[in-house]
Parts: structure tokens; C-alpha cells; sequence
């Protein structure tokens, strides 16, 4: 059950006038949600769930409570640690709490400015950081305690996932080494050990739940072999000649099942399941396809299929799916096992390892416990909603009563020692490991335990009409879902009025067209969105205006304007509107840099150096942006005795235009190797790149900004990459794979990137803490997440904790096929698809409270409309 939302109670009145005449008139008694206010800044014994409306105030309010804790000596400046969502955010954070502090010591008087004088001078001793750089601190305090090297290191996510495939190959090479029978089972259930290494992957990700226990005996396939014979004697005569049109899908399946009895009797598991499998899944029935025997179809259609598919064949292999699924996870969980002690031998951890054994080294030394304990006596979380779950774990540790107390769950916090800040509202979060009912869990403990749960609901971000419609939209919808999987809705408060006949939202209505693409419609959306912020920039929308009030300003400025998609996928078709427009802008989650062309043409010239005994880059190279011969040049090339060899001279019977593009185009690769053998990296490519003058070139290009912006991050990382000590071959791999790895994401930027006058342009999830004047709920055609099936589920509050990860495989370029499962899959698949679902609203609701003036909210009037 939810915790119930904070109201003005008799308590929180008689508190209040319990203040002195001086200190309420410091008060802005306007505010709706003041007590909640006051109760943080002042109550400091108690321990404090603030649930944080958008736009609330709740850094400034969160700030104030460290400052008070501070100054009235609850507790040292050097004893209180204050934990952020992303680093960028505890740089903010760090910045306001010494401002703060300072402002608050100018201030004060006697032993109070003492006290603040003090605290100044050790204010660098407060942490203030991530949840994952805070433990990294804990386990580098004492890292003999939990089993690690002193000396060890966090790896990126590049690097560990280089790890995790190296490791599990080590893995499987020893068990074929050792001749463990499992990996023989394996095979002969139709797994191959490829096959299970996705399945590695997200077991890696979970390492803190077990797998759902799964133990079943092995299912009796033949009697469903002897029931499809029969389905097909039944229904195969009733097929007619082929029509012109062709087969159906089931014409086609009941013939190749009849084909495969006829020339593979089946005798194996592998026979009899390969053979069910034909009849499985969605197998599409055209009526005029069985003329003259339609009526026959459409019983068959209807019943007769449906029936032997739900009351045979789905039964059967599913039972199949579990039977393999407890040899596969037994496979699976002993590798992640070992990956996961090879981590920790080598002192080389990821950032979920440092969560973990936080938490594990927490929960097995009460000494250590105690000592972190007086180390930190006052933790302050934000966004609480979105952080891992262990993160509660390490905070109940690390505040609870009872030091010999291993469950977390049972643990009682001491009172004013732990401070948090989130908003059920706006967990976006899950495929993070964000967990809506763990923030739930820890919301009532809290108020088990003599603390409160308070609401700051006053929205300093959004005009009043835009809070109201805020409200009238969204309320309505979050309680009509079941509150197990959807938050509380709290109604924003507003501080900004403005007049009655300020708009707050607005419909761009894209028309419906026979045909169309999610692809045209972005690019229509795309070219209206930037049309209107052009108009906008000029001045000439009926926004702009000069009163009080007005949405814009007369002349708006690019960084009034922030645009999100729920994907990524066709933001650049929003760039590209914007860019043609000669509008600035910052797109932030786009293509992978991977993917552009720059890089590309950049790893085709160095490879013909690095592999210069292989033609192909030399071929690639030639044909690639860089150089641009075609098929006819290159063949007169080869016809007059070239070879591709860039160290060989150009033949001397070719035309004079190819001749001298051919001695341009390799003689710079000669001079590129040499300075690769006499300069450093970063230097040798950077005059590569300056002698083709490729940034004043790209910048001429359709998306310009985004082609140099690219360069410039190609030679960034070329620079990082020389300070960790690579030499140039190991850039080039490193480039190799950014383009073949699709899941190696380093994002395309712009040469606008970083500035703050720019249009930003995101997908939803990462908006989060951003705001703009006017924002554009953009991109409307079908691009919800929720019509992806669920690929797992974590239960993290029923009895034993658990994790339902089925094993799944490639099925065609866009579909995966569960190949095993665990018991009751199917049910925390929909359980999961709920919580989705409840995600899916809510991240409409973090897209909304972006805006402060003004919500565009795209639609496809072919699309039914979703959310508001």
C-alpha cells in the first residue's frame, strides 16, 4: 500500500505556532505546501520523506535542511553525506550547499558563526556525490573488509562489457576443457552455449537476486507427436489446390508437417519439438485461400486450430521450455559467479559491484557498520525514485538501530539521521533497475518509525493555467490504474498566475495520409516544430509579446525551446528541420557516433595502414567519402596493372584526373604513416584531418553542425584515449568497434554542444531536471515502449526475492523467440507489462511539467491518442 500524501494536520499547526512572531514573518505564507516547508527546514529529528512535485523547489529546500543541520549543531559538516542521481547534479548541489553556508555564516552571530566558520573551513570534508562514487568511497575506506585489493579500479561500461564477454568465453572454453557434461545436456536440449550469452548478460545485471527456482521433470513428448498426427489427418484433405493468390501460413505449416513425417520420422526430443513447432504461434488463415472449402476454414480458423494449439501444443512446450530452463540458469548462474570473483580478485569493478558489496560487507561486519554509522550521521538522498534498490539497502545499514541486524527490511532508521527526496510521479527509471515498490517500501518505514512523509507540491516552473491543466489531464489517469503499479498523484500548487486567456497547451494536429511511415510523420512534425520556433526567433508568432504574462518574449531566443520524443530513433530528422533553419541546438541520446559517415571514413584510411597486407580497407578506403571512385574507375585502375596496395606507384595508363586523384588519395596515407611513427596519436590524426580540411568541408553539408561536432568528438576521444596510455592501434580497435558493436554508445554531438542559447533536443528520459519556455511533445506516431514485450521481472518486496529472466534468441532481425523459461513466466510477464505500463504514464508526465509557459503536444490523427 502507498504511503499516504502529507496533509495540514493539528500537529503541523500547533508546530507552527509554536514559531515566534519574527520567525513566521520570514515566511511566505502563500505557499499551499509552507508547513511541509517549514517541517524540513526545521524539524530535524525526525527522519523525512519529501515527495517532490515537479518543479517544487526541492534542491533549494534539501540544500536549506543541510545548511540548518549545520548550523544548529545537530550535526558536523564533516559527518553528513548528501547523495545525487548524476554527477552533474552534485556539482550543482556541492556549489549552492558552500554558497549557502557562506551566506548563512555572514549571517549568523556568536556561537552559531563560530560553528559556520568552522564548518567552512572543512565544508570539502562533506561528501556530496553519486550512490555509486559514495560506495567506491566506503569500500576504498576499508577494503580488506570486503575482499579487495587496495588498489582497485572502476571500469567504464565499454570496458566491462569487454569483460563479460571475454570471461564468459574463458568460461565455456573450460568447461569443453573439462569435459563437463553439462554443456553435452546443453546441446542435446537444442542451447548452444552462444545462445545462452545474452541470457549471461542480464544475469550479470541482477547479481543481487537469485533466479526464480524452476525444477520440473521432463515433459512426454510423443503423446502430442500422436495428437498432431491426428490434427493433420483431420485437416489436411481439406486443403484445396493452391489459388493463384497462393498458400496461407497454416496451408503452409500443415503441409510442411506433413512433409517432415513423411521424410524424417521423428525419434529424437529435437525431432518431435521441431516438428510441434511448425503448428505453433500466429499462423494467419485466408478464407478465399480454401475455396471451395471455406466453411471448413473458417471452423478451422476459429476453433479447431486455436483448440489444439491452447489445449496441446502451447501445454507441451512450455513444459519443455521450463525442463531446459533449470539446466541453462544452473550453467548461466556459475558463470556469472565466477565473472563475478574474477572482479573482485582483480580489483576491477563495475559500478553495480560497488552498490553490492556495499551493501553485502554492510550487512556481514557490524563493526564496519558502526563505524560508518558514526563516520556518517546524517545521510540526504535525492531522487530517491530513480536510483537502485540496493541504494536502500546501504542507507538502512547504514542508519538502522540494530548493528547485528543482516535484514535490511527489518531495520529501523534512528531518528533525523536520514533525509530523502523523490517523487513516485516521476520514476522513468526501471529498465535502470528503478524499482517503484522498493521507494514504497522504504516511504513507509519511514513513517513506521515516528518519521513523516511531506508533500512540496508549489510548482516555481509552471504558469498557473499549465499547472491546472497539469492536474485536469493527468489526475484522472493516474487513478484509474491500480496503485500497486502506479503512483499517488499529487496536484501541483500554482505560484505563477497569469491571466485566464493564456494559453497553457496546445495541439499540432499532423493530418492522416493513406501509406504513411512514422518516418514521414516525424519529418512533417519535424519541418512544422522548427517552422514555428523560426517564426518565433523573429518574432512574429502571437506568443511573443511584451506583458506580463506573455509566453515568449518579443524576440524568444533559442534556449527557450526544449523538444523531447519518447525515442530516439528520429530526433535527426528534428535536427535536420532545425539546421536548415540555421537554428542552434543540442541534441542529447541521438545516433550512435559509430554511425556517422566521419568516423567511418576515418577508420577505413588508418586500417589500410594497420592491415596494409589486406586490400579490402585499401578498396573501402578508395570508394569511401574521402576519395569517391566508383566501380568504372576502379576497374580502369586494375585493367592498367594496379594493385591495391597503397605503397605500390600508380600505373601510368590510366587518364590524368584518376591518376592525380589516386597519388592525392595515397600519398596521404603515406604521410599519415609517417606521422603515426613519429608523432603522437592525437597529433598524427588531428593533421590528417587538417590537411583534407574535412571540418570546413563536413560544416558545408546537410547536418553540418552534427558532421563537425562529430570530428571535433573523434579527435576528444583520440586525445582521452592518448592520456590512458593507447597507442594508435588500440584507438583504431577501439573505432572498429564503436562501429560494428551496436550497444558500444557513444553519442553524435554538435558543434553547438554545450552551449546554453541552443534548442535542446532529447528523448524522455533524458530530460529530467531540464525546463524550457515552450516545450514539444513531439514524434506522435506509435512509438511507445510498452509494445515491446517485457524481457524480465524483479520481484524485490515478496517473500524471497527474485529474478524471471527467460533465455531468448534472435528470431528474424527484429523479433527474439523464448527458447526457455522459468515457471510462471508467462504471469510475471504480464506482471511486468503493468509496471510498464504505469512507466509509460508517468514519463508523459515528466515530458509535461518540462514546460514553464507552454505544452505543444504533437498528434497523428491516424494514431488513436494516448495518455492526455
Amino acid at each position: 500500500m502507498a504511503p499516504k500524501r502529507h496533509t495540514h494536520s493539528e500537529e503541523d499547526r500547533r508546530r507552527r505556532q509554536a514559531f515566534s512572531a519574527s520567525e513566521v514573518k520570514q515566511f511566505d505564507m502563500t505557499l499551499k505546501d509552507q508547513v511541509a516547508r517549514d517541517t524540513i527546514g526545521r524539524v530535524l529529528d525526525k527522519n523525512l520523506m519529501v515527495l517532490a512535485g515537479a518543479g517544487s523547489g526541492k534542491t533549494h529546500e534539501l540544500v536549506a535542511r543541510m545548511v540548518n543541520v549545520v548550523r544548529t549543531g545537530t550535526v558536523a559538516v564533516d559527518r553528513i553525506a548528501a547523495i545525487t542521481f548524476t554527477r552533474k547534479a552534485a556539482g550543482e548541489m556541492r556549489g549552492r550547499f558552500f554558497a549557502e553556508l557562506k551566506a548563512c555564516a555572514q549571517r549568523a552571530t556568536g556561537e552559531e558563526a563560530h560553528r559556520l566558520g568552522q564548518a567552512l573551513e572543512k565544508v570539502d570534508r562533506c561528501f556530496i556525490g553519486t550512490i555509486h562514487s559514495f560506495c567506491g568511497q566506503l569500500l576504498r575506506e576499508r577494503p580488506v573488509e570486503a575482499g579487495l585489493p587496495p588498489d582497485f579500479l572502476e571500469v567504464d561500461d565499454r570496458e566491462e562489457s569487454l569483460m563479460r564477454r571475454e570471461n564468459w568465453d574463458q568460461f565455456v572454453q573450460r568447461s569443453f576443457a573439462n569435459e563437463d557434461i553439462r554443456v553435452g545436456r546443453l546441446q542435446e536440449l537444442g542451447l548452444r552455449t552462444e545462445d545462452l550469452f545474452p541470457f549471461f548478460e542480464r544475469r550479470c545485471q541482477f547479481g543481487d537476486v537469485q533466479l526464480k527456482p524452476t525444477s520440473v521433470d521432463k515433459p512426454d513428448l510423443e503423446r502430442p507427436v500422436l495428437a498432431l498426427r491426428a490434427f493433420l489427418d483431420r485437416v489436411e484433405p481439406q486443403i484445396p489446390e493452391p489459388s493463384p493468390g497462393g498458400r496461407d501460413a497454416a496451408q503452409m505449416a500443415v503441409r510442411r508437417a506433413r512433409l517432415f513425417l513423411m521424410n524424417r520420422s521423428p525419434q529424437s526430443d529435437a525431432d518431435h519439438l521441431a516438428l510441434l513447432k511448425i503448428l505453433a504461434g500466429n499462423l494467419k488463415v485466408v478464407l478465399k485461400s480454401w475455396a471451395p472449402h471455406q466453411v471448413f476454414a473458417k471452423e478451422f480458423r476459429d476453433d479447431l486450430l486455436p483448440e489444439f494449439q491452447t489445449r496441446i501444443l502451447d501445454p507441451v512446450l512450455t513444459h519443455w521450455r521450463q525442463y531446459v530452463y533449470q539446466f541453462a540458469a544452473e550453467f548461466v548462474d556459475e558463470a556469472a559467479e565466477a565473472y563475478a570473483e574474477h572482479r573482485k580478485q582483480n580489483g576491477r569493478l563495475t559500478f553495480q559491484d560497488l552498490l553490492e558489496l556495499s551493501a553485502r560487507v554492510l550487512q556481514n561486519t557490524p563493526a564496519l557498520r558502526a563505524y560508518f554509522q558514526d563516520r556518517y550521521r546524517c545521510l540526504f538522498v535525492d531522487e530517491f525514485q530513480d536510483t537502485d534498490p540496493i541504494q536502500a539497502e546501504v542507507l538502512l545499514y547504514l542508519t538502522g538501530e540494530d548493528i547485528e541486524e543482516k535484514n535490511w527490511r527489518l531495520l529501523k532508521p534512528r531518528a533525523g539521521n536520514l533525509f530523502l527526496v523523490g517523487d513516485g510521479q516521476q520514476s522513468i527509471y526501471r529498465f535502470r533497475r528503478a524499482d517503484v515498490e522498493t521507494f514504497r517500501l522504504v516511504a513507509q518505514k519511514i513513517v513506521e518509525t515516528g518519521g513523516e512523509v511531506v508533500n512540496l507540491n508549489t510548482s516555481f516552473r509552471s504558469q498557473g493555467n499549465l499547472c491546472d491543466w497539469v492536474n485536469g489531464a493527468f489526475e484522472p489517469l493516474f487513478a484509474a490504474e491500480d496503485k500497486k503499479y502506479q503512483a499517488d498523484f499529487g496536484p501541483l500548487y500554482k505560484h505563477r498566475e497569469n491571466g485566464d486567456d493564456v494559453f497553457s497547451t496546445r495541439k499540432l494536429v499532423i493530418e492522416k495520409e493513406s501509406k504513411v511511415t512514422r518516418a514521414m510523420v516525424a519529418r512533417k512534425d519535424a519541418e512544422r516544430i522548427a517552422d514555428f520556433i523560426a517564426a518565433a526567433l523573429r518574432g512574429d508568432t502571437e506568443f511573443n509579446g511584451s506583458e506580463k504574462g506573455s509566453i515568449l518574449s518579443p524576440i524568444a531566443a533559442p534556449s527557450d525551446f526544449l523538444i523531447l520524443t519518447r525515442t530516439a530513433g528520429y530526433l535527426s530528422h528534428y535536427a535536420e528541420a532545425l539546421e536548415a533553419r540555421g537554428i542552434p541546438f543540442d541534441m542529447t541520446g541521438g545516433s550512435r557516433l559509430g554511425e556517422s559517415d566521419e568516423l567511418m571514413a576515418l577508420v577505413d584510411m588508418l586500417e589500410t595502414i594497420y592491415r596494409r597486407d589486406d586490400p579490402l580497407p585499401l578498396l573501402a578506403y578508395l570508394r569511401g567519402d574521402w576519395v569517391g571512385l566508383g566501380d568504372d574507375e576502379l576497374y580502369a585502375f586494375k585493367k592498367a596493372g594496379g594493385t591495391f596496395d597503397w605503397t605500390a606507384p600508380v600505373p601510368e595508363g590510366i587518364c590524368q584526373s584518376l591518376h592525380t586523384t589516386l597519388s592525392v588519395a595515397l600519398g596521404r596515407i603515406k604521410r599519415t604513416e609517417q606521422r603515426l611513427k613519429t608523432e603522437m596519436p592525437g597529433v598524427a590524426i588531428e593533421q590528417c584531418l587538417e590537411e583534407l580540411g574535412l571540418m570546413a568541408f563536413v560544416r558545408d553539408l546537410p547536418m553540418g553542425a552534427t558532421r563537425a561536432g562529430n570530428v571535433m568528438r573523434v579527435l576528444a576521444l583520440v586525445r582521452q584515449w592518448q592520456s590512458d596510455g593507447l597507442n594508435w592501434g588500440q584507438m583504431l580497435c577501439e573505432f572498429r568497434a564503436m562501429i560494428d558493436d551496436p550497444d558500444y554508445k557513444i553519442a553524435q554531438m554538435t558543434l553547438a554542444a554545450g552551449q546554453r542559447n541552443v534548442v535542446q533536443l532529447m528523448n524522455l528520459h533524458q530530460s529530467k531536471g531540464l525546463q524550457g519556455r515552450v516545450v514539444f511533445l513531439a514524434d506522435p506516431h506509435d512509438a511507445r515502449s510498452t509494445k515491446f514485450r517485457p524481457e524480465f521481472h524483479v520481484s524485490r518486496v515478496a517473500g524471497e526475492p527474485f529474478l524471471s529472466l527467460p533465455v531468448s534468441k534472435p528470431n528474424g532481425p527484429y523479433a527474439t523467440e523464448v527458447i526457455a523459461e522459468p515457471i510462471g513466466w508467462a504471469e510475471d510477464e504480464a506482471e511486468e507489462a503493468r509496471f510498464l505500463k504505469g512507466e509509460e504514464l508517468r514519463l508523459l508526465y515528466v515530458a509535461a511539467t518540462r514546460a514553464e509557459n507552454l505544452l505543444v503536444i504533437s498528434m497523428y490523427e491516424g494514431q488513436k491518442e494516448q495518455g492526455s
